[in-house]
């Protein structure tokens, strides 16, 4: 997806399916509804899937998508199921928006190892700039889960 350009922009655990074949996982990213290219600017979602800065044009600005919105979106795809709830769930959507710009973020489950908590920060960082390329974050992923 990101290879040929494609923002997702619609990032959650609904549009991501799973099925186990021969005991492995298969994982695939639907609802392509809201996707554009890169550089396409816009803003069409504002939940706690939705990475600060663009949360930051609703006042009308364009802001350049690239992958690194997409790399927001599913830190806080692996935050949901690593903490097993909803990020945000008890948060209204007005003061949700106003959170997530201020820089807030979901706390972590206890227990969640720290090199986990490292990935999840680095992800989620208000700066699209500051957070790893989607190759980066799998060889993150990837180093963790063989630990």
């Amino acid at each position: 997806m990101h290879k040929n350009n494609i923002i997702h922009r619609d990032l959650h655990t609904k549009n991501i399916l799973v099925q186990i074949k021969n005991f492995k996982p298969i994982v695939k990213i639907a609802d392509f509804g809201r996707s554009s290219y890169a550089s396409s600017s816009g803003l069409d979602n504002s939940d706690a899937f939705t990475e600060p800065k663009l949360l930051r044009e609703l006042d009308g600005n364009s802001y350049n998508l690239d992958e690194k919105s997409d790399i927001y979106s599913m830190s806080v795809i692996l935050w949901e199921i690593s903490s097993k709830r909803p990020p945000f769930e008890s948060v209204q959507q007005n003061d949700l928006i106003l959170r997530i710009i201020g820089g807030e973020r979901e706390r972590f489950r206890e227990g969640t190892p720290s090199e986990y908590k490292r990935i999840y920060e680095l992800c989620w960082n208000d700066d699209p700039q500051s957070r790893p390329s989607v190759s980066e974050a799998r060889r993150m992923f990837n180093v963790f889960l063989k630990t």
